[in-house]
C-alpha cells in the first residue's frame, strides 16, 4: 500500500521504547488512527505503529481517541424495545474452562433485553462463542449487506433471542486490524478497543471484561471519561461472563461515575453446580440448552450477573 499519510512524526514520539516513548495528545492520536482506518497508512508504517504501541502501551487519551475515530466505522444499529440493548463482546474464547457467555446472553434475552454478541468466529486452539452458537442453532447476523444483517437482528430480538454478529459484519475495518495478529504475532490496540465499542444509535449497556491489571486501569479510565454505560469485570478467560467458580468484582459506570456493585470474593465458591464435561463446543452447547430448560442449575454467579445487568439497565433506560 502506498502511504498518503506520514506516520514518521508519530512513530518518532511513540517508538522510542518503553522508557523513552511519549504519548500522543488526543488530537494527534485521532489523526493517526483515523488515517489507519481510512487505509492511508502504508503496511510498513502500520506495522511500526502497532508494534510501537505494543511496547509503549496505550494511554487513556490515545485509546479514547481511537474509540472516537472508530465509531464511524461501526455498523449503526437500531432497535425499538422497552429495555435498552446490551452489548457483549467475545474475543477470547475458551482455553481451559467452558465458555458460558451464550448462557448469559440467553438469560438476558429471556427478560426481554435485546442482546448483541459480537466477536471473532474462530480461534486457533480455543473454542469461540460462535462455535457454541452454531451448535445451539441460534440466530447469526452474517448477511453481506448492512441492511440485511439489521433485518436478521431485528427478527431475533422480536423473538427474544440473542444474536451473534461477526466482527467482519459489525466493523469490517476493525476486523482487518485484529487480523494483523496473524502477521505480526502479537495483539494490537484494536483488541482492547473492540471490547468497548457501542454500535447502537440509542443508549446501550456494554459488559466489558479485562484480563490483566494494567488493562483494568486503562479500561476504567476510558469508560469513565467517555461517560459510557457499562459493567466491568474480570470474566472467564477474558470472556465477559462471570467465572462459575468464584465471585468477581463488578464495577458499574454511569454518567462518568464508578460504583462497585458487587465486591470480589477471592475464595473459591464452596458450592459449584455441575458444569460441562469439557470446553468443546458440542458438550458446552448441550449443557447450556439443559440449563435453559431447567435440567441443569444455572451457576449462582451468573444469576447474580444477570441481576446486576438488569439493575444497571434500569438506569440506562427504565423499561416501558
Amino acid at each position: 500500500m502506498t502511504s498518503t499519510f506520514s506516520c514518521a512524526p508519530y512513530i518518532k514520539e511513540i517508538g522510542r521504547g518503553k522508557a523513552g516513548a511519549r504519548s500522543l495528545s488526543h488530537a494527534q492520536a485521532f489523526a493517526l488512527f483515523d488515517a489507519i482506518l481510512r487505509g492511508q497508512v502504508s503496511d510498513l508504517e502500520l506495522g511500526a505503529v502497532m508494534l510501537a504501541f505494543r511496547v509503549k502501551g496505550e494511554s487513556v487519551e490515545e485509546m479514547t481517541a481511537y474509540m472516537d475515530a472508530a465509531q464511524t466505522w461501526l455498523l449503526p444499529l437500531h432497535v425499538d424495545s422497552a429495555w435498552a440493548p446490551v452489548v457483549l463482546p467475545s474475543y477470547n474464547g475458551a482455553r481451559h474452562a467452558p465458555n458460558l457467555l451464550p448462557l448469559l446472553a440467553a438469560l438476558l434475552a429471556r427478560a426481554g433485553v435485546p442482546v448483541l454478541v459480537h466477536g471473532i468466529e474462530h480461534f486457533s486452539g480455543r473454542v469461540s462463542s460462535f462455535e457454541i452458537w452454531e451448535q445451539l442453532g441460534w440466530p447469526v447476523a452474517d448477511a453481506d449487506s448492512g441492511a440485511e444483517a439489521q433485518a436478521q437482528m431485528q427478527t431475533a430480538w422480536a423473538q427474544q433471542q440473542p444474536v451473534f454478529v461477526p466482527t467482519r459484519v459489525l466493523a469490517p475495518r476493525l476486523a482487518e486490524l485484529i487480523h494483523l495478529r496473524t502477521i505480526l504475532g502479537v495483539r494490537n490496540a484494536t483488541h482492547t478497543l473492540i471490547k468497548m465499542v457501542q454500535p447502537f444509535t440509542r443508549p446501550a449497556l456494554r459488559i466489558v471484561s479485562y484480563t490483566h491489571p494494567e488493562y483494568h486501569q486503562l479500561q476504567t479510565e476510558v469508560l469513565r471519561n467517555s461517560g459510557a454505560h457499562a459493567l466491568l469485570l474480570r470474566g472467564t478467560e477474558g470472556e465477559v461472563v462471570a467465572n462459575p467458580r468464584r465471585q468477581p468484582q463488578i464495577e458499574w459506570f454511569h454518567g462518568g461515575q464508578l460504583e462497585v456493585v458487587q465486591p470480589v470474593d477471592m475464595a473459591p465458591l464452596v458450592e459449584v453446580p455441575p458444569l460441562p464435561a469439557s470446553r468443546d463446543a458440542e458438550p458446552t452447547a448441550q449443557w447450556i440448552a439443559q440449563a435453559l430448560d431447567g435440567q441443569q442449575p444455572v451457576p449462582a454467579v451468573i444469576t447474580q450477573q444477570v441481576e446486576q445487568t438488569l439493575r444497571a439497565l434500569k438506569y440506562v433506560q427504565p423499561p416501558i
